[in-house]
């Protein structure tokens, strides 16, 4: 159950969760299938077909220095015309090189820019990036507080940036995983996929459980990266993993929490 997350700290899981990422060689768009590594008794699963310019591994340029780690994406905002680049917000930290973590009301004069080298063969993209002081939507220490947001001032967003879906998935839906993970799977594999387990509202945030279908994996790396559902679009990002009865979890700040910070921020005080 879900609520097991409740007493988690952040330095717990966020060990579990970061770790260095290693760009591979693959097609502009793909599509993978949950074959080999679909866990007994799960059936294979058609992953979504996306596009890799969107998603990639951050490099951090702040008034703390330089790091990279963890997985980063750039999506569109709900009216359509913003664009924005999406994390989880302990990569600003010692989990991603950083002596201490930048609190969420510090970000936009912390982090002043972005290098995004993404999973299209490495094609590194600098933004100039406004950061977005969110608001409390949670815990200071829990998965339900992890959400960094930079805005590309007077930029369109591209047509590789993905949608944040307005619905998100419920318990049982498939969902997919998209980061260049340590281990426990093919080499070069970006597409994870997983099921829906539980759903639920942890102070402002909705956060959803997914059980992976590959048990071996070993997901450093993944924090930060974007979750998608059949149709493409972001329901969410990683913000922590875990296990439970053997299996291997994740821990997604939902697109619904994402959406209403971006448009209604006052409505978190």
């Amino acid at each position: 159950m879900l609520t097991k997350l409740r007493p988690v700290t952040q330095s717990v899981w966020m060990a579990v969760a970061c770790g260095c990422c290693v760009m591979v060689t693959s097609l502009h768009l793909v599509s993978q299938t949950a074959s080999a590594q679909t866990a007994p008794g799960k059936e294979a699963a058609k992953a979504p077909i996306y596009s890799k310019n969107f998603v990639g591994t951050p490099q951090f340029f702040t008034t703390q220095g330089e790091s990279s780690a963890g997985t980063a994406s750039i999506v569109q905002g709900p009216d359509g015309k913003s664009t924005y680049i999406i994390t989880a917000r302990h990569l600003l930290g010692p989990s991603g090189g950083f002596k201490s973590e930048v609190a969420a009301a510090d970000v936009p004069a912390t982090v002043q820019s972005i290098v995004l080298t993404t999973f299209d063969g490495g094609t590194e993209r600098k933004f100039n990036i406004k950061g977005i002081a969110v608001p409390v939507t949670g815990p200071e220490s829990s998965v339900a507080s992890d959400l960094a947001l930079f805005l590309l001032p007077n930029v369109s967003p591209p047509n590789y940036a993905a949608t944040l879906a307005a619905k998100e998935p419920s318990v049982g839906d498939r969902v997919w995983v998209i980061a260049r993970v340590r281990g426990g799977v093919p080499e070069g594999q970006v597409v994870h996929p997983g099921r829906i387990t539980a759903v639920e509202t942890i102070g402002s945030a909705r956060i959803l459980e997914m059980q992976y279908d590959n048990n071996n994996i070993v997901a450093n790396g993944a924090s930060g990266s974007p979750v998608l559902n059949a149709a493409g679009e972001v329901v969410g990002i990683c913000t922590g993993q875990g296990s439970e009865d053997g299996h291997k979890q994740a821990y997604i700040f939902g697109s619904k929490t994402i959406r209403k910070v971006i448009e209604d921020p006052a409505s978190f005080k």
